[in-house]
Order: C-alpha cells, then sequence, then structure tokens
C-alpha cells in the first residue's frame, strides 16, 4: 500500500490552504443567507440631505419641492456659497439644487453634488424620472394637481421594486447547501489534482515501472484513496451544516446528503482530468478558479437562474452546477424523491463522462512520456 501511503502524504500537504476555503466558505455562507434573507420583498428609499434654492417659486417649482421633501431632509434656510462649501466638505449635506427662473417653462436646474459619492447621481435620477412623468402627463392634457398625483403614484417607492425570492422565507442552510458546489470543486482541485500530477511525473512512473507495483495496483491504491477523500469532504460539509440548523432541513437530510454526494463525486472527476494534464501549482491555480466560478456563475450557484435568459439557461443546462441547484431547490421546495432523482441521475451522468475523459487523458499522456 506504499501509494495509498503516498497519496496521503500529499494531501496532508494541501490541508491548511483547503481549511482556510472551509472557514470563509462558512463565513460567506451565513453573511450571504443573512443578507438574503433580510432584504427580501422589500425597497426602501435612502433619504439625503438636500438644499434647495427657489428662484422660480412658481407652482411647477413647488410641486418639485414637495415631491423630494417627501423623499429627502430638505433644508430651506439661506445660505451663502461659502457656507455651502463647507457644508459639502463636512458632509453636513448632501446635494444643492437650484431650480432657475421661468422652470415652469424652461424647466432648468442646476445642482452642487457632494463629491466622491453617489448621491449625486441617485437624486439626478429621482428628478429626472419626475419630470419626465409630469411632462408626459401635463402634455396629456391633465392639470397641474393631477399630474402631480399621478407622478406621486408612479414613482411611490413601495412600488418601485418588489423582489420575490419565493414562497416562503428560506432558511440560511439552503444558502449555506446553494453555495456549497463551488468550495466542493475548489477543494478537490486542491487535494485530488497534487496527487495525480505527482504521480503522472516521469521520474515517478520510471520508479513504479520497475516497482513490484502494478499499473493496475497503482490505479487502484489512487483510486482508493480519492473515494476516501471524497467521503470525508462530504461528511464533513454534512456535519457543518447539521452543526449551524439542523432542526431547518432533519426531514430532508437524506436528500440534501444524497445531492451534495452526487456533486462531490461529479467534483472529485473534474479534478482528475485536470490532474491527468500535469498542470503545475501555479497553473492548477488558474484552473480550479476559472473552472469553479464559470460553473458557478453559469450554473445558477452565485446569479439565481430565474434572471438567465433564454440563451444563458440553455447553456446553464450544460453546467452539473445546474443540476444540482435545480434538485437543491425542489428539496426544499419539498419535492419528492422521484422529483429529485431525475436531477441527482444527470449529476452523476456528467461524474460518469469526466472520469471517461480523465481515463483518456490519462492513457494518452502514458503514452506521450513512454514514446
Amino acid at each position: 500500500m506504499q501509494v495509498f501511503n503516498t497519496f496521503f502524504k500529499i494531501v496532508k500537504k494541501q490541508l491548511p490552504v483547503t481549511m482556510i476555503y472551509v472557514g470563509i466558505f462558512l463565513v460567506l455562507c451565513v453573511m450571504m443567507g443573512s443578507s438574503q434573507r433580510d432584504g427580501a420583498g422589500s425597497y426602501t428609499a435612502s433619504s439625503c440631505t438636500l438644499v434647495i434654492v427657489d428662484h422660480d417659486k412658481s407652482e411647477a417649482s413647488g410641486k418639485l419641492i414637495d415631491y423630494l421633501s417627501g423623499i429627502h431632509d430638505v433644508k430651506y434656510e439661506e445660505y451663502t456659497d461659502e457656507q455651502i462649501q463647507d457644508y459639502l466638505y463636512y458632509h453636513k449635506i448632501d446635494y444643492v439644487l437650484y431650480i432657475e427662473k421661468d422652470y415652469g417653462t424652461t424647466g432648468e436646474l442646476t445642482n452642487v453634488k457632494r463629491p466622491g459619492t453617489s448621491v449625486g447621481i441617485y437624486v439626478d435620477n429621482q428628478i429626472a424620472m419626475y419630470e419626465a412623468n409630469m411632462r408626459a402627463l401635463l402634455t396629456a392634457g391633465y392639470s397641474m394637481e393631477d399630474a402631480y398625483a399621478l407622478t406621486l403614484k408612479a414613482l411611490d417607492s413601495d412600488g418601485l421594486v418588489e423582489l420575490s425570492v419565493g414562497s416562503a422565507e428560506k432558511p440560511t442552510i439552503y444558502y449555506y447547501f446553494s453555495y456549497v458546489p463551488y468550495v466542493i470543486i475548489m477543494i478537490m482541485f486542491f487535494i485530488i489534482t497534487p496527487v495525480i500530477v505527482a504521480f503522472n511525473k516521469k521520474d515517478v512512473n520510471d520508479r513504479l515501472n520497475v516497482s513490484p507495483i502494478t499499473l493496475r495496483s497503482k490505479n487502484m491504491q489512487i483510486f482508493l484513496g480519492a473515494v476516501i477523500i471524497s467521503i470525508f469532504v462530504w461528511i464533513l460539509f454534512i456535519a457543518m451544516a447539521c452543526l449551524m440548523g439542523y432542526s431547518d432541513f432533519k426531514d430532508m437530510l437524506y436528500k440534501v446528503a444524497l445531492n451534495s454526494l452526487g456533486f462531490t463525486i461529479t467534483g472529485t472527476a473534474m479534478a482528475t482530468i485536470v490532474g491527468n494534464f500535469g498542470v503545475s501549482g501555479d497553473t492548477k491555480n488558474i484552473i480550479a478558479n476559472i473552472a469553479g466560478l464559470a460553473l458557478c456563475f453559469l450554473g445558477g450557484v452565485f446569479v439565481p437562474v430565474s434572471m438567465f435568459s433564454k440563451g444563458m439557461l440553455a447553456v446553464a443546462k450544460f453546467m452539473p452546477t445546474y443540476w444540482y441547484i435545480n434538485t437543491n431547490d425542489k428539496i426544499f421546495e419539498g419535492g419528492s424523491m422521484d422529483d429529485i432523482a431525475a436531477g441527482l441521475g444527470i449529476e452523476l451522468l456528467f461524474a460518469l463522462a469526466f472520469f471517461m475523459v480523465a481515463a483518456v487523458v490519462s492513457k494518452r499522456m502514458r503514452t506521450a512520456r513512454s514514446s
């Protein structure tokens, strides 16, 4: 069992980097889960401090001031130019609006914004939307009062954004299992790939070829080591999930366990392909990050598939991460095992395809080294 023992000696060297990824993952899961739940279903307009100087004193300017006063903290005192500059500098005010004479007919406005912030753009957009609505309604023949009332209704912050994240608020553990594919991919690349690269080096292969260890024995010992590592990683993440919130998914534990196991096998297969190409440490890190981020962004891990266009959705279905997320969603929506089996089966088919590719690559690289 010399190959098997060497396998775990190499794995041991990769544990510090692996544990860093695990720690970062846990922190991000808690943060993302909390932000998703806390921010779901509502939008609140932010209030800024405005100074408005009205040179027009017309009904139109009065309506604009009333609109902005309903959103922001508006200062009506008269300030000198020097005071305005000081207040902007010391962040006592964020935006100064000058309503020029004849605003009712020309619509002329000027402003001074606090530099280095997005507040100015925020207020500019609000004013632009207000004016566009008012202009359209007045052109259509509405009176100033009616146009103003309809504009307020159209721009009501309660109706601007409605975010739907499902029929019920999801627990933090849902986001844990949603994001776990990324860290599984990264861990497998950092653990499995270096082992396979080490055993595929020419000098190591030459020594093994003249030793009593057969090629079949070598491959079986590496395979056994990969299986043990995969099971260990899978158990680790299930155990951490139970510690974080077992009560939130105890009724579906076996379903999420099977789904995560399916993807762990897939991640192992992907790492095996890269390892058989004999990539160096730096190249391995680059490939791991590109593969992990690409699969997670295109597969619906980081961006919900509900936001994908038809073209993007078609691409996503070629990613194992898509089927993992699709299955995960069905699990937390109360789907039966029959509903989940299809997605799990597709994940395992991806794993089988990756292992077959890895075998072909291994044979080609072995032939190239011997020639």
